[in-house]
């Protein structure tokens, strides 16, 4: 059945002065319960949503330490 992989790097920058705060590389997975169109896109949303849900809370974790 198909699967989604998602990995996307974030990097939280203060500005004007362009430093970097904190890098991350995020991941997901998610397999499709069938090879049919909607399962595919409901798989899809899964792995999006937790890479998603665990950007805002890390964000929000290193902003919190940041101030």
């Amino acid at each position: 059945t198909p699967r989604w992989r998602i990995e996307i790097t974030a990097q939280l920058v203060r500005e004007p002065a362009r430093k970097v705060l904190a890098v991350r590389t995020f991941r997901a997975e998610a397999r499709a319960a069938r090879n049919a169109m909607p399962e595919i896109v409901t798989a899809a949303d899964s792995a999006w949503r937790g890479v998603a849900r665990r950007i805002v809370d890390w964000t929000a974790d290193k902003l919190s330490v940041a101030r």
